[in-house]
């Protein structure tokens, strides 16, 4: 039997506040900002994984080299 760990993230923020200060065209770019910090940390995380995995194991199965991440495509507007 193969088990599956699954792990989601969910972000909150106060961002609401953050971008009161903002003019309207910062305002625009704000959620491509987010989207792509999101993406690039996650992915970073996912390359970074199976090296760690070796580091604590001395011999990872593939399941537990696995790193599965779906990019985000949309945040919600501000």
């Amino acid at each position: 039997m193969v088990r599956s760990a699954v792990v989601q993230v969910s972000l909150r923020s106060n961002i609401k506040g953050v971008t009161k200060s903002l003019g309207t065209l910062e305002k625009k770019y704000v959620p491509n900002a987010i989207r792509n910090a999101i993406n690039e940390t996650l992915f970073g995380l996912r390359k970074a994984h199976p090296e760690e995995m070796k580091s604590v194991s001395e011999e990872p199965t593939t399941h537990q080299l696995a790193w599965l991440t779906k990019q985000i495509k949309q945040v919600c507007p501000v």
